[in-house]
């Protein structure tokens, strides 16, 4: 359960993908949200990954691909 987004990386590599994934996984993780109360509280993100060799009709075949 959770908040869903798609990012959409045009001329990427699987590999390209990945690294910018990490990126995006490390640095979530790593920021410290500061409530109004003075607790401090952190969040996990995961991210599913497709490639398509060209672009589809519809991005749905992707998102469910990202999804497994």
């Amino acid at each position: 359960g959770g908040e869903e987004f798609a990012v959409l990386l045009v001329g990427c590599t699987a590999a390209q993908a990945t690294v910018v994934a990490e990126r995006v996984r490390s640095v979530f993780a790593q920021t410290i949200v500061d409530l109004y109360d003075g607790r401090r509280v952190t969040a996990t993100v995961s991210i599913g990954l497709a490639v398509g060799e060209v672009a589809p009709a519809s991005i749905d075949p992707l998102l469910l691909a990202a999804d497994k």
